[in-house]
């Protein structure tokens, strides 16, 4: 019979050049899964899927209150019947003073203009939402009509998928292309 002998200093293991091989390999494959997969994108999505959820909430509270409250009054007295305000730190929305360490009460004094408070109820919300981000950019807005009853809730979008493939800034029924905006005012042009 024949025996194969075997040679006890064979190498065992992989060389040097497979290994690099597999590694150009795998780098390969990782840049383009982070290229293909854009993370970036999925946070911003993200945030505006908060952003369509949280004025989704206010807009529920809002309608709640007018629909109960005997006499609503959704500019808490502020100027009549052209009431803004925003949770943003600066923004072209702004006509009436909303202070920042009152932003998110739900008492009137916020940056949506109703009190909650008044709810027999009690309010629907704790707080009011605060946008993702919250800069001069990226802020929720409010504005309402008293003479009308009529109210509109606006967010600026980030995503590409938001902003553009859904097209929920721009088929909004609002005036603004580039704003989310909801409520009940016909237009959507307060």
């Amino acid at each position: 019979m024949n025996k194969i002998k075997k040679d006890k200093g064979a190498a065992k293991g992989f060389t040097l050049l497979e290994l690099l091989i597999v590694i150009a390999i795998l780098a390969v494959l990782a840049t383009v899964a982070v290229l293909v997969i854009n993370p970036v994108e999925y946070l911003r999505q993200a945030r505006d899927s908060q952003r369509v959820g949280d004025l989704a909430a206010v807009k529920g509270a809002i309608d709640l209150y007018l629909t109960t409250v005997s006499t609503p009054d959704v500019t808490a007295g502020v100027l009549g019947n052209a009431a803004r305000c925003t949770a943003g730190a600066t923004n072209p929305f702004t006509i009436t003073p909303c202070t920042v360490s009152a932003t998110r009460t739900v008492d009137g004094t916020g940056w949506v203009l109703v009190s909650f408070s008044s709810l027999s109820g009690g309010s629907p919300l704790t707080t009011l939402p605060l946008d993702p981000i919250n800069d001069a950019t990226y802020f929720y807005a409010y504005a309402a009509n008293e003479t009308a009853n009529t109210y509109e809730l606006n967010a600026k979008m980030e995503s590409v998928k938001f902003g553009t493939d859904q097209d929920f800034d721009g088929k909004d029924g609002g005036d603004q292309p580039t704003w989310y905006e909801i409520g009940n005012d016909p237009a959507l042009n307060l």
